[in-house]
């Protein structure tokens, strides 16, 4: 537009759902009140990189979306510490809350090296790859 490359993006679905989820249940809030939104929101919008604002973009890259997601779970945990609705208390401020969440978040590199670890030291599963192994399990 006007020589301008602008990118779209969908931020509820895509930024703000899987942090809010993943914050809330880490922390084992009793509730997530609207604010929250308005929290996680923002969360997303500090998310914005030099990238983001040169193509005038109000979302951050769909790339990001992992640590993007990490921002809005240790806003949420935050908030719900400070509201009294957390049931688990993650660390008094964003770094030990940071922390703590990045122990909690699931890694793919990390399932995938444990099912390679778990198939050597059980099952012969010559010639098949990770993921028919994993579909034989379910």
């Amino acid at each position: 537009m006007n020589g301008k490359i602008l990118e779209p993006g969908q931020v509820n679905n895509f930024f703000i759902f899987p942090g809010m989820s993943f914050g809330a249940w880490s922390c084992g809030a009793r509730s997530i009140p609207e604010s929250f939104f308005m929290v996680a929101a923002e969360a997303v919008a500090n998310g914005l990189d030099a990238h983001d604002i040169e193509v005038e973009s109000v979302v951050p890259h769909p790339s990001r979306i992992r640590s993007i997601a990490e921002g809005v779970a240790k806003a949420v945990v935050l908030a719900a510490q400070e509201k009294g609705l957390a049931t688990k208390t993650l660390g008094a401020g964003a770094a030990e809350v940071s922390e703590a969440l990045a122990g909690l978040m699931w890694s793919p590199a990390t399932e995938t090296r444990q099912s390679l670890r778990r198939e050597r030291n059980s099952t012969d599963f010559s010639g098949v790859s990770v993921c028919e192994k994993d579909m034989a399990d379910h």
